[in-house]
């Protein structure tokens, strides 16, 4: 059950400075929190179908219980989060690091967990934990293998903040003196922003 008071559906709070916020049982379905700080926040049975968290930081965030269906988590960083009984299914986590997060009843099914971290992560059965490994899961604390793609940080990364910096300001009052910059609140469809995506990583040589 969501709660009425927190709705931020479809809002763009990119680049927000939300750590140690308390938003359990929020409606944030659609939101776009790229690059965003979610650092020890609470987000306990919070609705974030489909939002974008490209490259957001929610290190030791609480997502017990949360709905994370379709949620694009490329490059973000959730070490030491507690992701006990969160459905992330058909998730992007691909190079997301959940290294040392508590995955206790977390369902995967259909998530894109390729290069994604798992090092030293717990509750994960032996069966989840294979599977995730056929999938690309990386289940080392090896630090050669973090990110240095640099084509991949720019197309999934780098890319999708610079598309939600184009436009007008974003909107501020709902954490006064919280945030990082303001970006834009325009709505961008996903198949949209794939389109952008795709045109300004085009425009970038490639490396060898």
């Amino acid at each position: 059950m969501t709660n009425p008071n927190r709705v931020f559906s479809q809002q763009d709070l990119s680049g927000y400075d939300l750590s140690h916020n308390d938003l359990s049982f929020s409606n944030m379905v659609l939101c776009k929190l790229n690059g965003s700080n979610l650092t020890m926040a609470k987000l306990n049975g919070a609705n974030l179908q489909q939002a974008q968290l490209y490259g957001a930081n929610l290190n030791a965030a609480q997502l017990c219980g949360a709905q994370l269906l379709d949620v694009k988590l490329n490059g973000a960083s959730l070490r030491r989060a507690d992701l006990n009984g969160a459905d992330l299914t058909g998730a992007d986590l691909r190079r997301a690091d959940l290294r040392k997060a508590n995955l206790s009843n977390t369902n995967f099914s259909g998530a894109n967990v390729q290069d994604a971290q798992f090092g030293g992560s717990t509750g994960l059965t032996d069966d989840v934990k294979r599977d995730l490994k056929n999938q690309g899961g990386i289940f080392k604390n090896d630090t050669s293998q973090e990110v240095t793609d640099l084509q991949w940080w720019l197309q999934y990364v780098v890319i999708p903040l610079l598309i939600a910096c184009i436009g007008g300001s974003g909107i501020a009052a709902f954490f006064p003196g919280k945030t990082t910059k303001c970006l834009s609140s325009q709505a961008v469809s996903t198949s949209q922003l794939t389109n952008q995506e795709n045109q300004i990583f085009n425009s970038f040589p490639t490396t060898k």
